[in-house]
């Protein structure tokens, strides 16, 4: 048990490695620059933990300009409680500026924020510290 853990927190922290280097590769060619909110897409869900309610997850789609194309992004606009409710109780409202970094020659797009950038690494980097953590402590029962 304490190696199948220990595999799983050096496969997490590779993969924590290796996405903080290409975000990192991509902050520095990155510009700033910002986008608008030309859509909102709402879908109902399953959200929170045990008992999961009804929910609707929130979509923005936030169009920029890079090179004289126009390109898209989908990024998460929020939830609320409920089913089928108005895309108005969604974080960002349509014709809203929105911060992005692009990368001028990929002309990839991240939304322009510490967790826009940096959360999947984080992300990845801390389960893969919780899985470590178990597996150092655990002790097998006699």
């Amino acid at each position: 048990m304490k190696a199948v853990l220990m595999l799983f927190a050096l496969v997490l922290c590779a993969l924590a490695a290796v996405v903080g280097a290409q975000r990192a590769n991509f902050v520095s060619a990155a510009v700033p620059t910002s986008g608008i909110v030309a859509d909102i897409e709402a879908r109902n869900a399953r959200c929170g933990r045990k008992p999961r309610r009804a929910c609707t997850k929130f979509t923005a789609i936030v169009e920029y300009t890079v090179a004289s194309e126009t390109r898209r992004l989908r990024t998460g606009a929020g939830q609320t409680r409920g089913r089928d409710e108005p895309v108005s109780e969604a974080r960002y409202r349509v014709g809203e500026a929105f911060a992005l970094r692009v990368h001028p020659i990929t002309r990839e797009a991240l939304p322009d924020g510490f967790l826009g950038l940096w959360g999947l690494p984080l992300m990845l980097g801390l389960g893969g510290a919780v899985f470590a953590v178990f597996a150092i402590f655990i002790r097998r029962r006699p």
